[in-house]
C-alpha cells in the first residue's frame, strides 16, 4: 500500500503539471495553432510527449507492471534527443529572428545561456535517472528533476497571463522548483518519520541554486560570449 501511495503522489504532481503548461500556453499557443511553423509545432509535440510519458510511466508502476514501464521507459532515450533537438532549433529560429529585427548580438548570446543551461540540465537529470534506473526511489527523484526543468516555460506563462498583478508572479515562475522539490522532500521526511540531510531531492535542489547562479551571472561573461558566438556559428 505504501508503494501505491508513493506513486499515487507522483502521479497528481504530474498530471497537475502537464494541466498546468497546457493552461499556460492555451493563449499564446493552442488558441493560435494555425499560425506557427512546423519547427514549433515539433516542439510542442515532443514536449508534451515527455509530460504524457511520466504520467504514462508513473500509472505503469502504481499497477506495478514493470514489463511496460521497462519498455515505455528506453524509448524515452530518443524522445530526449528530439526535445534537445527541438530546442535547439527554436532558439535557433528566435535568434535569427531579432537579430533581424536589429537586436543585439552579444544580448542574445546572453539570452542563450539559459536555454543551453535547461539542455544541459534536462540531459544531466535524465542521464542519472537513467543510470539509476534499478534504484527506483532516485531514478523517479532524477525524473522529476528533468521535468521540473522543462515545466519551466509553461508555469512562466500560466504565472503571467493568469495573475499579472500579483506580486510574487515573477519570483514564483522563476524559483517553482525549490518549492516543489522542498514539499517532496517534507512530504518523504514526513512519511519515514525522520530527517535525514542526505537525500536526493537535496542535491537536486543544490543543483538549481548552481543553474540560477549561472544564469543571473555568467550571461554577459567573456568565457559565455565567446561559447555562445562559436555555438551561433555551428549551429545558427
Amino acid at each position: 500500500m505504501k508503494t501505491k501511495l508513493n506513486y499515487t503522489g507522483y502521479l497528481v504532481l504530474f498530471i497537475s503539471i502537464y494541466l498546468i503548461v497546457n493552461l499556460g500556453f492555451y493563449k499564446s499557443y493552442f488558441s493560435h495553432l494555425s499560425d506557427y511553423s512546423l519547427l514549433i509545432h515539433f516542439h510542442g509535440a515532443v514536449m508534451a510527449a515527455w509530460f504524457i510519458y511520466v504520467i504514462t510511466q508513473t500509472a505503469l508502476m502504481f499497477k506495478n507492471n514493470r514489463k511496460w514501464h521497462k519498455y515505455v521507459g528506453w524509448s524515452s532515450v530518443l524522445l530526449g534527443i528530439l526535445i534537445i533537438i527541438s530546442i535547439i532549433g527554436i532558439t535557433k529560429m528566435g535568434y535569427n529572428r531579432d537579430l533581424k529585427e536589429g537586436a543585439l548580438a552579444e544580448k542574445l548570446n546572453g539570452q542563450l545561456l539559459s536555454f543551453y543551461m535547461d539542455i544541459l540540465y534536462f540531459g544531466l537529470f535524465y542521464t542519472i535517472a537513467i543510470y539509476k534506473r534499478k534504484q527506483l526511489k532516485t531514478h523517479i527523484k532524477y525524473i522529476i528533476a528533468a521535468t521540473l526543468v522543462l515545466f519551466g516555460p509553461g508555469i512562466g506563462r500560466f504565472m503571467f497571463f493568469n495573475f499579472p498583478q500579483f506580486e510574487y508572479t515573477s519570483f514564483i515562475a522563476n524559483y517553482y522548483a525549490y518549492f516543489i522539490l522542498i514539499g517532496l522532500w517534507i512530504t518523504e521526511s514526513i512519511r519515514n518519520k525522520k530527517i535525514t540531510l542526505k537525500n536526493n531531492y537535496l542535491v537536486i535542489i543544490l543543483m538549481f541554486v548552481v543553474y540560477h547562479y549561472v544564469n543571473f551571472n555568467f550571461g554577459n561573461s567573456t568565457i559565455w560570449q565567446s561559447i555562445a558566438q562559436s555555438i551561433v556559428n555551428v549551429l545558427y
